[in-house]
């Protein structure tokens, strides 16, 4: 299953045109807006479809995630494995 675009608003990627991303080319832009700045709805979505595992692989690569969003998905990487 991959991330879709119908779960996701457009006033969370607010300074990006909405209707030229990609799920899977922006995929790591998509999942840190989310993480941080998205509705609890899109943060479910994301959980649905990546596991905490896949999703902090994601955010520790991709410059300028918040520290305290790093540790979070790190502990439930941990936990979950």
């Amino acid at each position: 299953m991959k991330l879709n675009k119908k779960f996701f608003r457009t006033r969370t990627f607010w300074d990006a045109d909405f209707d030229k991303l990609d799920v899977i080319k922006d995929k790591e832009f998509m999942v840190s807006r989310v993480v941080e700045r998205g509705s609890e709805l899109e943060i479910l979505h994301v959980h649905s479809v990546l596991t905490y595992l896949e999703i902090y692989n994601i955010l520790k690569n991709f410059m300028g995630t918040p520290e305290k969003i790093l540790i979070y998905y790190k502990a439930m990487a941990d936990a979950s494995s």
